[in-house]
């Protein structure tokens, strides 16, 4: 008979002991884990790890060295830019200072002359012209009538740190005009311009 139902139902019925009573079990047992599968890791929440006062000491040193990096790296790159735009201003400066200068020494009938002050003086028929160098980075341009009346005046202001000097060469009949960055004063920038004696 029992092998007629394991055939007809396909199931094997389960073998008890003969000692076994259902009445010995209670619902309190069966809610009971059985921990000899090992830990119920369901019957708590599993712990999370938490950051160290160490571990949170060498983040933020970590993240102040960054930011200090950074603050650096922004600050140079500040200091660059300046140099560069204070750079194209000084070039500015000396590229119409020289375009001026070379115009009124090769004006027609124009005659150049140095005094004891180290001033350059551009006389010409009609109008006089006078350049002097202000301390010591600027240089002043005149403009005056045969009178002695100012119709224009410019300065060329080449900016802190730049020294100018005046000096002529009567060999070659020339003015030059040397304007030194002292930062590089291996590399001065020259403006020469010739001039031509009057005749008397």
């Amino acid at each position: 008979m029992t092998n007629q139902t394991f055939h007809q139902t396909g199931r094997q019925t389960p073998i008890l002991p003969q000692d076994f009573n259902p009445l010995d079990f209670s619902m309190s047992d069966l809610s009971k884990p059985d921990h000899s599968k090992g830990p119920d890791l369901g019957s708590r929440p599993a712990s999370r790890p938490a950051f160290t006062l160490i571990e949170i000491l060498v983040s933020l040193v970590i993240l102040s060295s960054l930011m200090g990096s950074a603050l650096g790296l922004l600050t140079l790159v500040q200091r660059s830019n300046e140099r560069a735009t204070s750079n194209r201003l000084f070039r500015q400066q000396v590229r119409a200072f020289a375009k001026m200068f070379r115009e009124d020494a090769d004006a027609r009938d124009s005659e150049l002359l140095f005094d004891s002050n180290g001033e350059l003086r551009v006389l010409t028929t009609t109008e006089n012209i006078t350049y002097r160098i202000v301390d010591g980075s600027k240089i002043s341009r005149v403009q005056t009538t045969t009178d002695q009346q100012i119709t224009r005046r410019e300065d060329f202001d080449f900016g802190a740190g730049i020294e100018v000097q005046l000096s002529q060469d009567p060999a070659d009949a020339t003015a030059q005009w040397i304007i030194t960055d002292k930062r590089f004063p291996k590399q001065p920038i020259t403006v020469i311009a010739g001039w031509k004696e009057r005749e008397a």
